[in-house]
């Protein structure tokens, strides 16, 4: 019982290592992070400038995410077993794990 127990785990450990995401993969989901925060973010409160700032990057998403990515600063770390994705900038930041092909995000790209 104990060897399946250990084989089980060494191979659980082989997948992990194998199945690593890598930096693009990191940076896609970062992406799709700063997208999604874009879409959602309330337009109550606002100033009148944020507003027409946030109403331009959902008008052109691309353009927008283009613009914000110049002011992030970005940090992959590829560890054994897993990847680390960290994005801060413009008081925001955001830690994604990575982990058999997948990236999870905890908080998104929340106020610092």
């Amino acid at each position: 019982m104990l060897r399946l127990l250990v084989l089980l785990i060494a191979l659980g450990l082989l997948g992990a290592w194998l199945t690593r995401p890598d930096e693009d993969q990191a940076r896609a989901e970062m992406r799709a992070t700063i997208l999604e925060t874009l879409a959602t973010q309330d337009l109550d409160g606002q100033d009148a400038i944020g507003a027409a700032a946030l109403m331009g990057c959902r008008l052109n998403p691309e353009g927008c995410y283009d613009l914000i990515r110049a002011g992030l600063d970005t940090n992959f770390e590829d560890r054994i077993f897993y990847s680390v994705f960290s994005v801060a900038g413009f008081d925001r930041r955001a830690t994604c794990y990575g982990a058999f092909t997948t990236f999870a995000c905890p908080g998104g790209f929340a106020p610092q």
